[in-house]
């Protein structure tokens, strides 16, 4: 069971201990809102993003794909159909791999952009998956 699935289950346990106290409603929402994850968005959303930085090049949006879209294990592929786009490789990743990071001397830099705003997204992958990429720092975009 996942750290997620087990706060939520948790959460979902104590949910009728903390019901019955009024002054508990405001956290018991909040604590709610930080454990249960968010539905997946839709496919339509998905094409949504997807177009407007095609067409765009918008960086809220390649920015919302990068948080909602893509996620750690996908193959370059994936994250291209994501994207809208297919990434390209920066053979000479070095710079990338020693910045920090577990990364290897064979994983592979792939770069999706730039924006609208000049940005490029670099993307390491290890034996074709993404890896050490978090979401979540990609969760400004609304």
């Amino acid at each position: 069971m996942s750290k997620r699935s087990f706060l939520a289950a948790l959460l979902a346990a104590l949910a009728p201990l903390l019901a019955g106290c009024e002054s508990l409603d405001a956290i018991s929402t909040d604590v709610i809102t930080r454990l249960v994850p968010a539905p997946p968005p839709s496919d339509k959303e998905i094409a949504l993003h997807r177009q407007r930085f095609q067409q765009e090049r918008s960086s809220p949006d390649v920015r919302w794909l990068l948080a909602k879209a893509v996620d750690t294990g996908m193959t370059v592929a994936d994250v291209g159909e994501a994207m809208g786009e297919p990434g390209k490789r920066v053979p000479n990743d070095t710079w990338i791999k020693s910045s920090g990071g577990h990364y290897r001397s064979s994983d592979e830099v792939y770069k999706w952009g730039p924006d609208n705003r000049g940005k490029s997204y670099y993307l390491v992958f290890r034996d074709g998956r993404l890896v050490n990429f978090n979401p979540g720092e990609f969760d400004d975009a609304s």
